[in-house]
């Protein structure tokens, strides 16, 4: 059983995916940090760069984006509907690209430091279901995960019709939850798909008409992507405490998540939803160092600018005589937690795992297709690219959002990075949600006073004054900010006033 809980705001947006009742995976959106993965721009080429076959494009964003030659398609209609010139077949991108040209390209990846965005100009706009590629061939593929060949046969069939009946140039994927889903589905999504693509066209018509260098063309909304990203075939229901969201949500079940549509609940509790779930102490634990196995044995996790290091140890394990069988055994238990908090943590890039040292080589031999097995559930494609010793594993994750400790903390000032503190800004958010619940318990209260370290207050007053403006509105209530010393910057105090 699965359920996705989502609390909603004005500036931010948080969502859990409760497997069983556990935690297996977070999001975290502020409105001012939003992730630009999937959204479409026209872009303008500002530098061509042959030695490293690439070049930096202008998207309208403070940093250029980033395009490979490799996401360059072999041939692109709309780099020549935008820029009057054929094509050329040249697999180098100084005889495709130049300076001061056009481009349409999507995000494939966030801002990562003092990196820009990923860009690609293979196009592609996608349900749960669906891929649409409009700016490629018209074929119909099918993923390889389905196996079935009737059924891999009906999907190519009939999409391919559809296509033809819909008057949609491009190709399109089935990917592997279309499986399981009827005809109505399938045709519902593809109308769904088909709309993203007049709506594209007709902002880029619009960009063209108005001599714009750079502009935002597509953007998924937030119930869709909700959907697209979040819901499987194991998904139940979704709870969500904003009644806004709640009615985009249920509208966008209605043709892209039809069994779900009655599914979907408005949480108007009076304990927080987050609370009323378990998924706030989940979040504290997904921000620790130490990740304890259930046997008494340990991770630690420790992320830097360049990599991510886990560490296996033995700790308290005491469950077994044999020596080399406490090992074994703690590592295997190791790999399931491993495969778990990569994805709870969105942790990508280079991942270093230091499992305890094993004699026996068939325990090797199991614990490394355990490994495997465990990171082939992963809808990021993650790989196994060395063993450099039988205990330390080398494996590559996708990366293309912030991890969650990047996306509510940032590098601790007293310690010279050394470590991390939450940054003002998820402090802000959780003092909001502190106050929220204290104006339910005591309605009647006149304000509240909430006392932080100094370093907290000027952000609060300029950064998130508009925020807490609107909350003041909202309670009706006052709410004053004090200062006080002997709280560290990550801690906070509320009080009815």
């Amino acid at each position: 059983m699965q359920q996705i809980i989502i609390n909603q705001s004005a500036d931010e947006c948080r969502l859990a995916v409760l497997t069983d009742g556990v935690v297996s995976r977070l999001s975290v959106e502020h409105a001012c940090q939003r992730s630009l993965v999937d959204d479409i721009y026209l872009g303008t080429v500002v530098r061509v760069l042959p030695a490293m076959q690439a070049a930096f494009v202008d998207i309208g964003r403070e940093k250029m984006g980033f395009l490979h030659a490799d996401d360059l398609p072999v041939s692109t209609k709309t780099l020549s509907q935008l820029n009057g010139v054929p094509v050329t077949n040249n697999p180098l991108i100084e005889h495709r690209l130049r300076q001061g040209e056009q481009v349409l390209v999507q995000v494939v990846r966030d801002e990562l430091g003092e990196k820009g965005v990923r860009l690609t100009a293979n196009l592609a706009i996608s349900t749960h279901l669906l891929v649409y590629r409009p700016d490629d061939v018209c074929q119909v593929k099918v993923s390889h995960k389905i196996r079935d060949k009737h059924r891999r046969q009906h999907l190519q069939a009939s999409l391919s019709d559809w296509l033809t009946q819909e008057q949609m140039q491009g190709g399109l994927m089935a990917r592997t939850l279309a499986n399981d889903a009827s005809d109505d589905d399938l045709q519902g999504h593809l109308g769904y798909l088909g709309q993203c693509q007049q709506q594209l066209t007709a902002n880029l018509t619009a960009a063209k008409l108005a001599h714009q260098k750079t502009a935002l063309l597509y953007q998924k909304p937030l119930s869709v992507r909700i959907i697209a990203e979040f819901v499987g075939a194991k998904t139940q229901t979704i709870i969500v405490d904003d009644g806004q969201l709640y009615h985009r949500l249920s509208e966008a079940c209605q043709y892209l998540a039809p069994d779900l549509s009655h599914s979907i609940v408005h949480h108007t509790d009076d304990v927080p939803i987050f609370i009323a779930h378990q998924v706030e102490q989940a979040i504290q634990n997904a921000l620790s160092r130490q990740v304890s196995l259930k046997s008494g044995g340990y991770l630690v996790i420790e992320e830097t600018e360049a990599m991510v290091s886990i560490d296996v140890n033995t700790g308290s394990f005491v469950g077994h005589s044999s020596p080399s069988q406490l090992i074994y055994q703690t590592n295997l238990e190791a790999v399931d937690a491993i495969a778990s908090q990569l994805i709870l943590r969105n942790l990508g890039g280079i991942i270093v795992i230091d499992f305890i040292d094993m004699k026996e080589q068939e325990h090797r031999t199991n614990l490394y297709q355990r490994l495997q097995q465990a990171l082939s559930s992963d809808s990021a494609k993650t790989q196994i690219t060395q063993v450099k010793r039988p205990d330390l594993v080398v494996l590559t994750r996708e990366r293309s959002t912030k991890s969650l400790l990047k996306q509510l903390c940032q590098p601790c000032k007293a310690c010279q990075g050394m470590g991390w503190q939450k940054s003002p800004h998820t402090l802000g958010f959780e003092i909001m949600r502190e106050i929220l619940r204290l104006h339910r318990q005591h309605p009647k209260t006149s304000g509240f006073v909430v006392m932080v370290h100094e370093s907290v207050l000027p952000w609060l007053s300029s950064d998130l004054k508009m925020v807490f403006d609107d909350l003041k509105n909202s309670i009706n209530k006052q709410i004053e900010f004090r200062k006080n010393n002997q709280y560290r910057p990550n801690q906070f105090a509320v009080q009815p006033s």
